[in-house]
């Protein structure tokens, strides 16, 4: 039997078996949803939803639109004991079907406490097939192989610090050798010391190596080592921040059409409680690239992102704001990329727990190119034209019935330039209903 009509059998399968049982029941012998911890319980879910990916542009004077659009239903089915996210065996197997592909995957997870559960033991790993239609609307559609495993080692010692050992690797392996498409083993080897101080500050300290292996393609294989630090610190209601910031040095093999570089990001948000009903957030991204050898595809430049909101806050569950946003993109061997942008950023979040939650943010703004004023006047060709721009998001969850909800996600991102042959539009949209037992 094929891996398409395995993944019919499964669905089915699992969609059936999950429409007799009513919510948290479960009728196989040996199998209970409740008693003691060690006793094995069956979980699962079924999943219907619907993805849209749109992209308009123009190509040699000519409107060009590629849309993406899949119907999906899921399902999965999985036997546990023991107490989940704490000490648990879990094997689940798991069906998807679209408009485009089939997928059939299974995964085996687990954790073990030792010591009086000072040291702890995880595993995942999760191995997946995917198959597309012959008339998929998907662009380059190529059948593929994934599996990924994960597993760490957590050592307490004392209640304020321990250190965690994880090693994680991915093997993709496609059906057929392509431009875009190349199989490849990419394993990350990661060692964590964890700070904790009074459940308010948490702090992240981690070294990283990361080895990409590419069978077909050895010239675009590397090796990473990335030092990273992060801080978490809660104080009240509206009074927090995050930062995190990583420093990578990637080296390719000699010989590589690609460049060995240094990269620094960092990501801060802070909020801060003026009184009761009013807060002020901060939010920054920055990233700065410096490579070994410069070309018009891999150039130093250094880009930031910083948004200033206002917000209010009348309820423990509603909350809203505006404020300014400004970024930059700065480059020495690449001027025609150098931008300047401002905007405003206007946000609404309302959030009742394990009920309903949404946040919704609008940003307008204008992005304007350093040489681009400079090209138009004498009559030069300019990579990118000034445009303006609006950004909408939403993000929404929320619970329909005991053990059925709902989640959306919609992001649109119009462009207006000045040189109408750049116009562009994308638009992604996913909604999802599940259900979980």
């Amino acid at each position: 039997m094929g891996i398409r009509s395995q993944s019919i059998c499964f669905l089915l399968c699992s969609v059936a078996t999950l429409a007799v049982l009513p919510p948290g029941a479960a009728y196989c012998q040996g199998i209970s949803t409740g008693g003691p911890a060690k006793e094995l319980r069956l979980t699962g879910s079924v999943t219907a939803g619907f993805d849209s990916f749109q992209e308009r542009y123009s190509i040699v004077d000519k409107d060009t639109l590629d849309v993406i659009n899949e119907f999906r239903a899921s399902a999965a089915l999985g036997l546990l004991a023991g107490t989940f996210l704490r000490d648990f065996v879990l094997l689940e197997g798991r069906a998807r079907y679209s408009d485009d592909s089939i997928e059939a995957s299974g995964l085996l997870k687990f954790t073990k406490l030792f010591l009086s559960g000072t040291t702890r033991l995880g595993f995942e790993g999760d191995l997946k097939r995917r198959v597309f239609d012959e008339n998929s609307t998907y662009q380059f559609p190529n059948d593929y192989q994934r599996l990924y495993v994960r597993g760490y080692v957590r050592h307490s010692f004392a209640r304020s610090f321990a250190i965690r050992l994880t090693d994680r690797l991915e093997h993709l392996d496609y059906q057929e050798r392509t431009e875009f498409d190349y199989d490849y083993r990419r394993n990350k080897l990661s060692l964590n010391g964890e700070f904790e101080w009074n459940y308010t500050t948490f702090l992240d300290l981690r070294t990283s190596h990361v080895a990409m292996v590419v069978p077909d393609s050895t010239e675009i294989e590397y090796r990473s080592l990335i030092p990273s630090f992060e801080i978490r610190h809660f104080s009240g209601l509206h009074s927090r921040f995050v930062f995190l910031t990583a420093v990578e040095r990637r080296q390719y093999v000699i010989g590589s059409p690609r460049s060995s570089f240094w990269a620094t990001l960092g990501s801060f948000a802070g909020e801060w409680a003026v009184n009761d009903v009013t807060s002020v957030l901060l939010e920054d991204d920055f990233e700065w690239y410096e490579y070994d050898a410069k070309d018009p595809i891999y150039f130093d430049y250094k880009e930031n992102r910083t948004a200033l909101i206002f917000k209010l806050n009348p309820t423990l569950r509603l909350s809203f704001g505006a404020g300014p946003t400004y970024g930059f993109l700065d480059s020495d061997v690449s001027d025609q990329d150098e931008y300047t942008e401002f905007g405003a950023k206007f946000v609404f979040e309302y959030n009742r727990g394990g009920t309903a939650w949404v946040s919704f943010a609008y940003e307008p703004g204008r992005r304007e190119y350093k040489t681009y004023g400079q090209a138009t006047q004498t009559d030069e060709i300019s990579l990118f034209s000034n445009y303006s721009y609006n950004r909408v998001s939403l993000y929404t969850n929320f619970r329909v019935l005991e053990g059925l909800s709902f989640s959306g996600f919609l992001d649109y991102q119009p462009e207006d330039h000045e040189r109408e042959s750049d116009d562009a539009t994308a638009t992604l949209l996913s909604l999802s209903l599940i259900y979980m037992f």
